[in-house]
């Protein structure tokens, strides 16, 4: 009984403290924010393609401006995600149905992103985007599938180990 009470301490805590990483990033300026994105994309760039900076300077704009966006949105999807999965091993300890298991983790997720984003229309350079709020769902399903494989594979290592 202890060991399952701290288990969903711990659980719900995690939960917690993920969800407060995503409000600190989405209280961010538009411009902290874009600039962050940016430093990364330049970075990956400059890693990934050793040449980017001799390309012409339209050119590196518009492949920046490419990595930006998928950089920004996979963001949010990975964000999503992980919250997902941390929902779900939250709950995976309450006697809910199978249903209920998998699909409250997206609920909390969706409902989650739809505040951050009303959070977002009253920081200076950012919007309320109902795109952002697809993504981070589509996310959210992604880190669910991902979570229900895991579970899949540690159940039958465990069949398998009691044989």
């Amino acid at each position: 009984m202890k060991r399952l009470y701290w288990d969903r301490i711990l659980s719900a805590a995690a939960v917690v403290l993920w969800m407060a990483g995503i409000f600190l990033f989405s209280a961010q300026t538009g411009t902290d924010s874009g600039n962050l994105s940016g430093g990364i994309v330049n970075m990956l760039l400059h890693f990934f393609f050793p040449g980017f900076g001799d390309l012409p300077p339209e050119e590196q704009l518009r492949w920046l401006d490419i990595c930006r966006l998928l950089v920004r949105k996979g963001a949010h999807m990975a964000e999503y995600a992980a919250l997902a999965m941390l929902c779900a091993n939250a709950l995976r300890t309450y006697p809910l149905s199978r249903l209920l298991q998998w699909s409250a983790p997206v609920g909390i997720c969706l409902l989650y992103a739809i505040s951050d984003e009303i959070h977002q229309s009253f920081v200076p350079g950012r919007a309320c985007s109902p795109w952002d709020v697809c993504i981070d769902t589509a996310g959210a399903i992604c880190g669910m599938v991902a979570f229900m494989v895991i579970a899949a594979l540690i159940r039958k290592r465990k069949a398998k180990k009691a044989r």
